[in-house]
């Protein structure tokens, strides 16, 4: 059982994923169990239907999506909306999905829809690194073999890249049809014209570029750079290029709700 405090960040009502992959804890665990499905005893990397030797992040998870930790999000999300949907107060839902991240780990559904063979390496894959910092020289010089810490920055093989990248993909494209099954419910329910949709993140991976993958101690454009999509009423369209934060999120919906 989670136990939440009684002001959770101001929201009112909150469910927990916490963690990355397939074996998470928080209130997933409790959906999952009553589906007769124990993520605990049953997912993981030990239980991985298949996985790559050449780097323990990489796995196939015994996991299916039906019962996956991200079709727990979309579910949770869709059934706050409905609810929410059903009074005439507005709302906010703070939807946030774990994946995509390592250990890269999608559901048998979405493992293997890309071939490592098939994985296309950064132009700068192969960085001569001589102006760059001495750590990163030396985090080069070790190329495949990752780092004790499992969120350090390290420098990949061609063949730990390309497994790690085909099942990301797998796990992006699950996150993005999860996405789509809650704009569904949005449409469905006729707000959509009454809805403003942000969609972002909280970092970034440099995943390949300058031969490097994950993303502590460093600061390259795929680490600092998100993704900010904004849609709905009163948006606008276009792409802008000025400086913001997620520190600009909060206000800027509260101005387009005219709070």
């Amino acid at each position: 059982d989670v136990t939440m405090p009684p002001d959770y960040y101001g929201f009112d009502d909150v469910a927990l994923v916490s963690g990355h992959g397939d074996r998470v804890a928080g209130s997933y665990v409790q959906w999952a169990r009553e589906r007769g499905y124990d993520p605990m005893a049953q997912a993981g990397r030990r239980r991985a239907l298949s996985s790559f030797e050449g780097w323990n992040h990489v796995y196939e998870s015994a996991t299916p999506a039906a019962l996956h930790p991200t079709t727990f999000i979309a579910e949770e999300a869709s059934k706050r909306i409905e609810e929410f949907a059903a009074t005439s107060e507005p709302f906010l839902v703070f939807v946030s999905f774990p994946d995509p991240h390592h250990p890269f780990a999608p559901p048998a559904e979405y493992f293997h829809r890309h071939d490592p063979a098939d994985m296309p390496v950064p132009e700068s894959f192969f960085d001569h690194h001589a102006d760059s910092p001495e750590y990163i020289r030396e985090i080069m010089s070790r190329r495949g073999t990752p780092d004790t810490d499992p969120m350090m920055l390290w420098s990949p093989t061609e063949e730990q890249f390309r497994h790690a990248l085909a099942a990301e993909l797998g796990s992006i494209e699950f996150i993005d049809d999860s996405i789509g099954r809650i704009l569904e419910t949005i449409d469905r329910l006729g707000i959509a014209d009454d809805t403003v949709i942000v969609f972002t993140s909280d970092h970034g991976d440099v995943f390949g570029d300058h031969g490097l993958i994950l993303k502590h101690f460093s600061h390259y454009r795929g680490v600092l750079e998100v993704p900010l999509i904004i849609s709905g009423g009163g948006v606008g369209s276009g792409n802008h290029d000025e400086l913001v934060s997620s520190a600009d999120i909060a206000p800027t919906l509260l101005d387009l709700a005219q709070a």
